[in-house]
């Protein structure tokens, strides 16, 4: 993620997910962020997914805006109908 440092309005965003399983479902990976100033609570971006199969990489490049500025920012991965996990940039 560049240009992130906290109270920041936009953020330029690269995310690369990995299928390391042959069991048919999709790896997925989506932004989360927190606003600024008071805002409250998480906002959970669309997922992007990597339908490749086992042993596939998929990246995206993108950027997102709040005008709030950006309290934190870090993604939230998954597997199509399992648990997911995240982590806090």
């Amino acid at each position: 993620m560049e240009n992130f440092h906290s109270g920041v309005k936009k953020i330029n965003v690269s995310m690369t997910v990995y299928d390391s399983l042959a069991d048919g479902k999709s790896a997925k990976i989506r932004l989360i962020t927190q606003p600024g100033n008071g805002g409250e609570g998480v906002k959970y971006w669309p997922y992007h997914t990597n339908s490749g199969g086992k042993g596939t990489f998929k990246t995206w490049k993108t950027s997102a805006t709040e005008n709030q500025g950006f309290t934190k920012i870090g993604v939230m991965v998954t597997r199509a109908g399992g648990t997911y996990c995240s982590d806090w940039a």
